[in-house]
């Protein structure tokens, strides 16, 4: 009977041990349900590598699945190019390699998103009406597509009238994270990660940006009241 290996590709920290840490807490949950024969992960900043996990498996079939919150530099090229893979399926030595989409495409992240904003108006008491939601996505200027994921969950939540304002903001690109506060005026600001991993992005690159303090919320930044919510992939 041919047999199915299941490989989570993450970036992976030298900083933060949290950003490796989350991809392997989805390993240990997946193998306890038993959803393939192997079960494993790979990154681009630790062991093991794009270029090696392949060779750690032994089933007919390897699905690979991004664990990522959007189609991007490393997606499209890095990982493809690391693993030698031709799109979506690939043949090579004899087995049959499938590339899925990332976990951030999953249409549950809208879900998650949205709880976050929900959760933050209601345990912090704010007013919609003079709130603001930041969604923070990491960007990068090597693939603009990196930026889609982001910017579609803050149209779904300004779709859905959740807030008076809503503005997509990135690490690595433009609009960048301080401009929140010249394109936003409400007195509330609820600033969402969207990164799956409390890693280094989230702890320091991100406050530092927003002008916070990490763990101490809401801190006040130019006269704004900001809520900074955990990152999208802890979410249970």
């Amino acid at each position: 009977m041919s047999q199915i290996a299941l490989i989570l590709a993450g970036h992976g920290s030298h900083i933060s041990p949290n950003t490796a840490g989350i991809v392997w807490r989805y390993v240990d949950q997946l193998r306890r349900w038993g959803v393939a024969d192997e079960i494993t992960a790979c990154f681009w900043k630790e062991e093991p590598s794009f270029s090696h996990v392949l060779d750690t498996v032994t089933a007919d079939t390897i699905v690979i699945v991004p664990v990522f919150t959007a189609q991007g530099y490393f997606t499209q090229t890095v990982i493809p190019t690391e693993m030698g893979l031709d799109g979506a399926i690939t043949h090579k030595n004899g087995k049959t390699i499938v590339y899925t989409p990332t976990i951030g495409e999953h249409p549950y992240l809208e879900t998650i998103v949205q709880q976050r904003v929900s959760d933050a108006l209601s345990n912090e008491n704010l007013n919609p009406d003079d709130t603001a939601v930041a969604v923070i996505g990491h960007g990068t200027r090597r693939n603009k597509s990196s930026r889609d994921a982001t910017r579609h969950q803050a149209s779904l939540i300004r779709e859905g009238k959740l807030v008076a304002e809503v503005v997509d903001v990135y690490l690595d690109d433009d609009p960048d994270i301080p401009s929140l506060y010249q394109s936003t005026s409400s007195k509330n600001v609820i600033a969402i990660p969207y990164f799956l991993a409390e890693g280094s992005h989230v702890a320091i690159d991100v406050p530092e940006a927003l002008g916070i303090e990490y763990g101490n919320y809401p801190d006040t930044i130019k006269g704004r009241n900001v809520y900074y919510t955990p990152p999208v992939g802890t979410d249970d």
